[in-house]
Formats: structure tokens, sequence, C-alpha cells
């Protein structure tokens, strides 16, 4: 499906839109090489769209962007829309295609410039097109120039309103130099003496490599990884990542059986002989790395070497290596993070809707009540309650996985 919109009196920017995964693969190759070229995220290739829908999109209608001026293409931009309902409350929504179920910050790949544009061009169409009541664009790297653009009432000639424009946490990332050197000047007199000061007492008591493991060996790899990652949340009596979110093993074993081959996944691992001392998680694109989950022996012998953190310079020291420049490591405030030369960015969440008081006060109702269910179920029942009931660790409730915006 194609159309044309004039955005300026000189340019026409054109439409087209795929409703299946199957017309996504037609436009595999110039949809990735698109996603890496404009710098964006990992989680828009069609790879990692095809393996989200599979475990989290099977009762989503799908809307694939693809935008193009004089034939080249601007902006590609994957939704999932469907009906979600909490209580009495019931919205008909579009989010970007892994919304949910995963860790993720969206920087949407979309060419400098053309923001405003593409953004109104595909909200206006989900909005009338794709009979939603809303659009959400979350969570937004703090990174993302939709994140700073203020004048979305002028964008949309006030046909759409911006109803929520909200901080939903932080996101750290790295900016890494051009050698290992360079990085560990930056960390500055006091931890840099830290990190060579404790790298050498490990050197020292253990025989240690600094391994990375690529392509089919990661496939491989996994389970390994899982195994060491779920034994270190046992320790405090919670079930880990591959554990607490629903269809998460399965969801990231087929992500690397899939991605990894093509030098999408990678791990990282520390190791004393046959000991695993620390290991790392990360997706990686072009000259980014998408840094998701760490582990280490949590073992009370080996806690005065540090080693999530000297697991983590270590991993930094590779992608400074392979040529990396930036590392997103996902959203939270971590104190260590910022010691070792992380820097934090606010991250936004956007809802748009159509100017329909009822379509309005409907989704204002939704969103009150999804603010009602995250304090219950999350905030106060599994990050509090359940533990100090010392209950048996159980996965994320799934609707609620789904409904949080």
């Amino acid at each position: 499906m194609d159309f044309d919109q004039d955005t300026t009196a000189s340019s026409q920017l054109s439409l087209t839109i795929l409703q299946s995964v199957e017309d996504l693969i037609l436009h595999q190759e110039e949809w990735d090489h698109f996603v890496e070229a404009v710098g964006s995220d990992v989680y828009f290739l069609v790879d990692w769209l095809r393996t989200w829908l599979k475990f989290y999109g099977k009762t989503c209608e799908i809307r694939f962007y693809i935008a193009k001026q004089n034939e080249q293409i601007v902006a590609v931009l994957p939704f999932c829309i469907e009906r979600i309902r909490i209580g009495f409350a019931s919205i008909r929504i579009a989010r970007f295609v892994s919304s949910y179920g995963t860790i993720v910050v969206f920087s949407p790949p979309i060419q400098a410039g053309k923001e405003e544009p593409v953004i109104k061009l595909a909200v206006s169409d989900l909005l009338a097109t794709g009979n939603c009541d809303a659009v959400c664009l979350s969570p937004l790297s703090g990174l993302s120039s939709l994140s700073t653009i203020e004048n979305w009432s002028e964008v949309f000639d006030g046909r759409i309103d911006l109803l929520e424009r909200k901080d939903v946490g932080v996101h750290t990332v790295f900016d890494l130099p051009d050698t290992f050197d360079e990085y560990l000047t930056s960390l500055g007199k006091s931890q840099k003496k830290k990190y060579l000061y404790t790298n050498r007492s490990l050197s020292k008591k253990f025989d240690v490599e600094n391994r990375l493991i690529e392509d089919q060996e990661a496939v491989d790899y996994f389970d390994v990884f899982v195994d060491f990652h779920t034994k270190l949340w046992k320790q405090v009596g919670k079930l880990g990542h591959f554990g607490e979110w629903p269809d998460g093993l399965e969801f990231n074993r087929e992500l690397v059986r899939t991605m990894a081959p093509k030098g999408h996944i990678k791990f990282f691992e520390l190791s004393a002989g046959e000991r695993l001392l620390s290991a790392g998680y990360s997706f990686e694109l072009g000259s980014s790395s998408f840094r998701r989950l760490t582990a280490r022996d949590p073992s009370q012998e080996l806690k005065k070497f540090a080693l999530g953190r000297i697991g983590y310079v270590k991993n930094l020291e590779f992608l400074i290596n392979e040529g990396k420049n930036f590392a997103e490591t996902g959203p939270g405030h971590y104190d260590y993070k910022l010691a070792l030369s992380g820097q934090e960015f606010q991250m936004k969440r956007l809802i748009f809707t159509n100017t329909s008081l009822a379509v309005v006060a409907r989704t204002k109702l939704y969103l009150l009540m999804s603010e009602y269910l995250n304090f219950f179920y999350y905030r106060l029942w599994f990050k509090k309650l359940s533990p100090k009931l010392r209950l048996r660790s159980r996965p994320l409730w799934a609707f609620w996985v789904k409904a949080k915006l």
C-alpha cells in the first residue's frame, strides 16, 4: 500500500505500508541497510522484528512503514496494533514492535531532519486508517531527536493531540574512545588506580582469560550464559531475566540462533581455567553495542575482586578494540555504570490521539488504570510484599507486561 503527502512546497514523502511479515521479508535488505546506515538500534532489524512477533505479537495487527523522498528511504517504522483492556478501560493502541516483553530503548530509524514529517504521516495513518485510539512511542532514548521536539501541535496542525509527554526513567550510554588507554584515563585517577590494582590482584590469584564468543559459537554458548546468570539471581531468591520475563528464555534463544551467525549477538567471558568469573550478553549493529545482561560468580571469596566491574570494563575493552564507538546499556540507574564513565539520559514516552473528546477521555482513563495496575501489582506486590512474604518467585504477570505503556 502506498500514498504520498506534501510535506513542504518543494518536496514530497511517499509512504509504503507493509501489513505482513512476508511483505517485510521482501524488503529486508533495504530495510536492514537503512537501519544500520542511519545509526539506529538492533531492535529494528527484520530478524529481531520477526522473532518478537513470533513470541509476543501473535494477536497483533502489524503496520510497517517505509518512508521515501526522491526514491531514497528516509525512515522505516514497525508498529503493532492491538486492543488492551484494564477493567472497564479499553483502547486500541499502536506501539513499536518490541515495546514490551524484552529490554529495549528506542532511537527510531529516521533520517535526521525528517522526524516531524515522518511521524506526522505515520501517526496520522495509524489513527485514521489503522483505527487506533492512541499511538505510543516509548521508551524513547534521551538521545533520540524525537525526545527533544516540542512543537508537536504545530506539526499536526491541531488535528492530533500530544496527549502525554512523560519521563519514564533513565538509561545509560558510553561514548567509547579510540583506545582503551584513553578510556582508562577518562575514569579519573582514583577509578583508574582501583581498576588496575584489582585487575593485577585477580591476575596474580588466577590464570585469567578474557574471551569474546561470537558467530556459531555464541549459539552453543547461550545455555552456558543462561545457567550462569540464573545461578547468580537464585542466590537472592529471584528467577533472573530468563525466568522472570514471560517467554524470556525461548525468545532469547531464538534471537541468538537467528542473529548470532550474522554477527549481531556476542558474549564476553572472563574466566580462570574452567571457572567462569563473569560474563556479558550484548547485541551489536554497526559501530554500536547494546549491552543487556551481565552475570558474575557470587562467591564470597571473590567479592574483593569486584568481578562485576572488572568484567564490565574488560567488555568495554573488547568493544573499543573492535572499533565500536557507542554502547547503550539499557534502562535503570546504576551507580557503577556512572563510576565507569557512563552517562545517564532521560527516556521519554509520547502518546498521540486525535482530538475527539471521547477518544481523549478513553485514553486518559486507560492511562490512569495502567498506573494503578503498575502500582498495586508491580511496585507493591511484586517488588515489596511478595519477597517479604517469602513466596516462591514467579514470572512477571504476562498481562501486566503487555498492558504497561
